[in-house]
């Protein structure tokens, strides 16, 4: 028997009390509540497209609208690699994963984590003490109040995701102790999703590079060809001069990962294709234009009534 529910707790309450026996679709704030009834579990799969949380940087100026070209106008904090490679170094993906997260998910390592492209790569590193190195050497000095100061610019950037999430906001608040860490302050600036994930004529922040820091889930899909194409080529970039098309929302530009994009589009081997994706996919992680937290999974929760689920 099939049968609809009107929102997530109501099929976790049903579950829970017998009424069903197995619920699809459940979220990782949901597993505490799974783990505290008795005779129900859950099980859970990484997502077939290699669905990654990210957090991507924006690295133009957010005060100019939709920029085609960030060194043209850069993010005045973001821009320098430093910054970013330092907000890597001082989160602790293992403690999100295991600690915010309830060991339900594994931390990001690949934009192509799964599937007949996947590229493995080392797992990024945490240490507050490189982080803080990074910053001391781009200039950043700590103020009075713990958080950094260049000249009378302040180490103070913006995170926005879809408000309502639980989970999310979990996580962004984790991410705001850790950055604390080494004098970056995170504000929490929440808003609703038509405003985050709509279009260039609805004016979406995303489409138009209003934002520091965004973070949502993302993934390649079986092959990545499109998925690598919109996100990171030069082109993609959502500008006036494009109509907004595209989803290279970090304003990413590097002339070689166009040329292997391009040829990997091209190309009708496999084997050739798999070579640069995993060379775009490597490039990608040294230059930072996004960061990979977790990857998400698929999550059922079934009453112990089911056998072999």
């Amino acid at each position: 028997i099939i049968q609809f529910v009107p929102n997530i707790t109501d099929g976790i309450s049903k579950l829970i009390s017998g009424k069903l026996t197995v619920f699809w679709e459940l979220t990782e704030a949901d597993l505490l509540t799974i783990r505290e009834g008795k005779d129900v579990r859950y099980t859970g799969a990484p997502y077939g497209s290699g669905e990654n949380e990210v957090i991507i940087f924006n690295l133009a100026d957010p005060f100019v609208d939709a920029p085609s070209d960030p060194a043209t106008f850069p993010h005045p904090i973001l821009a320098d690699l430093r910054v970013r490679q330092a907000i890597e170094l001082a989160i602790d993906k293992q403690t999100l994963a295991q600690v915010q997260l309830s060991g339900s998910v594994r931390p990001g390592t690949s934009l192509l984590p799964v599937g007949p492209f996947a590229c493995a790569l080392p797992a990024s590193e945490f240490s507050i003490s490189k982080a803080n190195e990074l910053l001391d050497q781009a200039g950043w000095k700590t103020g009075p109040d713990g958080i950094r100061t260049k000249g009378s610019l302040r180490l103070s950037l913006k995170i926005a995701t879809t408000s309502g999430d639980a989970v999310r906001l979990q996580v962004e608040r984790a991410l705001m102790e850790m950055l604390q860490e080494i004098g970056v302050e995170l504000v929490i600036e929440n808003i609703p999703a038509d405003d985050l994930f709509g279009s260039w004529e609805s004016n979406a922040i995303r489409k138009h590079g209003q934002f520091d820091l965004l973070l949502y889930t993302t993934g390649p899909g079986t092959d990545p060809a499109s998925y690598i194409f919109n996100n990171f080529h030069s082109s993609r970039i959502p500008s006036v001069d494009n109509g907004g098309v595209g989803s290279n929302y970090a304003r990413y530009r590097n002339a070689d990962v166009d040329t292997w994009i391009e040829a990997a589009t091209q190309s009708t081997d496999a084997s050739q294709r798999k070579t640069l994706y995993c060379q775009i996919t490597a490039q990608i992680q040294r230059d930072l234009p996004r960061l990979l937290l977790y990857e998400r999974q698929s999550l059922s929760g079934y009453h112990t009534s089911l056998q072999n689920f």
